[in-house]
């Protein structure tokens, strides 16, 4: 839309360049929350800082069609009262604009009653709306532009709305958690016959540490993605607190057969369980750490995940299937395991007759009605806003602005953060070039991929190499990351190449807490960590007195710690971060981390090189030399003899006490040995056989463990750590010092 300057009574309006003798204005509504505790506000946007621009809390039933009509009366009513003679009334609203310019004049005729027979139900507030629109002397044009798009005026009054949802209701009417919606009644409509159909068990359908993971092919099976949903919808309802609405979060990483998944199986299956209404991400895209995010946020029941992570992707890769519950984390071991044990006799499942006409492209809500006289909604939603606002109110966007830009007298901080072709593309482009000023030269690899380009979307050194050789052959790249397929697992690289261990990455930050805006206002109750990864957050937390806990492998167990508020932040050698603001470990808030430390450090008069931040870590609490070894698709059988022999060593009475030396001739003594059980702090709940620990002298440990993340066969995983306060050792590869 092209637009020139306006002036009326002192003040500077838009007008368009074809219609110049209307002023234009901008409205929006915004309606959030669960159904039974909405909040509506209404935005009118004149201009950058006019003095006319409208944010309020919505007064009366809190409905999304209401606040649009609201804010567009508001509108009216100012141009009126301002002698104002033409305005064009850009909105997003399509029911509003049909309500002014079609919709009104029909049901005029109809006695307000919609074609069905049924009332209108927003009568009083169309009526008032036309009411505006037949001022004397006023002539009002109308415009629709489409939601979330990146308009400029659109995304000004939306912001002016949202602000006003989040203001207390003030009205002493009682209506400020009205749940009723808008103009939407099955009537003559279509329906949709729900059905219950024959199936019979899969073998294997057994959550792993982070939900259920196979081949592709294996997924696309008849029924073999309606069996495991069923079964998980079946406990979900189980669990499900009384008087509460049950709706769910849908969206994935972009990887094959993702909205095949969604549209021909989960959602029809949601539907005839009786969900109430899905959240979809745009075009089936959300990341871990959104799901999680909008889970909190919007208090649903839960969510399903189309993930398998790190995993490749590709008719010929994985695909992954997990549940997360109501906190925003994943299904806990107990959920987990009625819903296998339901997969292993599971007879039949509801489904709808034939999917449901979803667009995936489309923000917005759809009701459809089912033939058992439900309905049943499925809202598209933004994947990115909910995580980038979250995100605004967890650092500090100025002072990260300022310091990638160039603050203090400094040169621009130049960054390369690589999105593997996974799903934090659009995350990562949203941050860096809308919100950061970046060029888009500080972004690889950001377009999501149905199999990632071809690779594995594992962020490492041998998986994310392109990025590693991009840094080291740009001496001004200063901090590079990667995130994983579905965004939880990050990669931290410093100048030339210099790799974070994701083990000092965790204690890096607990000893850093307070760069972060988020702990320098709710402080920090704890750390954790998982068995297997180093003690180097444990030294940081021996010295600031502070609490840390070790946990199994997988998210879920750092799930009652952060709900009990005894951790605040946690950690994984496998490239997982995250804190209390969500309950999935979060890639592009670890790495917001690392800029928020280092932009501290600039303006502190530190050194902002990674490098020298780990020296300076090190020279404190020592280092832990850290590495794993992944023996990948092996037989079941094989990795079962090989940790069979590890245990066998449990029973030998010699084992303990005996001595090994390593190729350069340094000796170690075996301490103890034993099998990883963990008790909950929270519920006492006991987790058992999580990993082979074998502690020895010099402050050094062998871990053995079998994987739970792999889609086939078995995965034996060997993990090693010694410790070293000797600063003439710490600039030595792990491998040099451990061997």
């Amino acid at each position: 839309m092209h637009v020139s300057i306006y002036w009326a009574v002192f003040f500077v309006f838009f007008s368009d360049i074809f219609e110049a003798d209307k002023v234009l204005v901008y409205t929006d509504g915004s309606c959030k929350g669960p159904p039974n505790a909405r909040r509506a506000g209404i935005g009118v946007f004149w201009g950058s800082d006019h003095p006319w621009n409208v944010s309020e809390r919505l007064k009366g039933r809190q409905t999304s069609n209401r606040a649009e009509i609201e804010a567009c009366i508001r509108a009216l009513q100012k141009a009126s009262s301002a002698g104002i003679r033409g305005v064009k009334i850009v909105t997003d609203s399509k029911f509003t604009l049909n309500c002014a310019t079609v919709w009104y004049a029909k049901w005029q005729r109809n006695g307000w009653k919609l074609a069905d027979g049924k009332p209108v139900l927003l009568k009083e507030d169309i009526q008032r709306l036309v009411k505006q629109l037949n001022t004397p002397d006023l002539q009002v044009s109308w415009c629709h532009t489409p939601g979330h798009q990146g308009k400029w005026g659109n995304e000004q009054a939306d912001k002016l709305a949202e602000k006003g949802a989040n203001l207390p209701y003030t009205y002493n009417d009682g209506n400020d958690e009205d749940s009723d919606d808008t103009e939407f009644h099955c009537g003559m409509a279509e329906k949709y016959a729900v059905q219950k159909r024959s199936t019979k068990p899969y073998e294997g359908q057994k959550p792993g540490t982070s939900g259920l993971r196979k081949p592709t092919k294996t997924f696309m099976q008849p029924n073999y993605v309606e069996n495991f949903v069923q079964a998980c919808l079946i406990v979900a309802k189980k669990y499900q607190k009384p008087n509460t609405h049950f709706r769910l979060v849908l969206g994935g990483d972009g990887r094959y057969f993702l909205k095949e998944a969604l549209l021909n199986a989960i959602v029809p299956v949601c539907a005839a369980n009786g969900v109430e209404e899905v959240m979809i991400g745009e075009n089936g895209i959300l990341s871990t750490p959104a799901v999680s995010t909008i889970i909190r946020r919007y208090g649903t029941t839960g969510a399903f995940i189309l993930t398998a992570s790190h995993n490749p992707g590709g008719p010929d890769g994985d695909f992954g299937l997990k549940y997360n519950i109501e906190n925003g984390g994943p299904a806990t071991e107990t959920i987990t395991n009625e819903v296998y044990q339901i997969t292993t006799k599971i007879s039949e499942y509801h489904t709808l007759d034939r999917p449901l006409p979803v667009d995936l492209s489309k923000i917005g809500s759809t009701d459809y009605c089912l033939s058992n006289g439900k309905t049943f909604k499925v809202t598209v939603i933004s994947s990115t806003k909910d995580y980038i606002t979250y995100m605004k109110e967890i650092f500090d966007f100025d002072l990260i602005k300022n310091f990638l830009n160039g603050a203090n007298g400094k040169p621009p901080f130049k960054v390369l953060v690589d999105g593997l072709n996974g799903v934090t593309g659009p995350y990562i482009k949203a941050l860096l070039m809308d919100n950061f000023c970046l060029p888009e030269s500080s972004t690889l690899d950001c377009t999501p991929l149905p199999d990632f380009g071809g690779h594995h979307p594992d962020p490492n050194l041998t998986y994310a190499a392109k990025l590693v050789d991009a840094v080291r052959a740009d001496k001004l790249i200063s901090l590079a990351a990667a995130f994983d397929g579905d965004g939880d697992r990050n990669m931290i690289i410093g100048q030339a190449g210099f790799f974070v261990c994701p083990c000092d990455s965790l204690a890096v930050i607990a000893d850093n807490a307070k760069a972060i805006k988020y702990f320098a206002k709710n402080g920090v109750k704890g750390f954790a960590r998982s068995m297997p990864t180093s003690p180097a957050v444990d030294r940081v937390c021996k010295a600031k007195n502070m609490p840390v806990f070790e946990t199994p492998t997988g998210w879920k167990f750092f799930g009652n710690l952060l709900d009990a508020e005894m951790a605040s932040v946690c950690g994984e050698e496998s490239f997982g971060t995250g804190s209390n603001h969500i309950r999935e470990k979060d890639g592009i808030w670890a790495f917001l981390c690392w800029v928020s430390i280092l932009a501290s450090r600039q303006a502190e008069g530190k050194s902002a090189n990674i490098r020298d931040v780990m020296r300076e870590h090190w020279s404190k609490y020592g280092r832990d030399f850290f590495t794993r070894y992944d023996y990948e698709n092996c037989t079941e059988e094989q990795g079962k003899q090989v940790m069979e022999r590890v245990k066998s060593l449990l029973a030998d009475p010699e084992f303990v006490g005996r001595n090994y030396t390593t190729n350069s001739g340094a000796c170690f003594k075996v301490l103890s040995i034993d099998d990883f059980c963990y008790t909950d702090p929270v519920d006492h709940s006991v987790s058992k056989n999580q990993g082979i620990r074998i502690m020895l002298s010099n402050d050094t440990r062998i871990v053995y463990r079998m994987s739970g993340t792999g889609s086939s066969g078995a995965t034996i995983r060997i993990y090693v750590n010694t410790f070293s306060a000797d600063p003439k050792t710490h600039d030595l590869p792990a491998t040099v010092s451990l061997y």
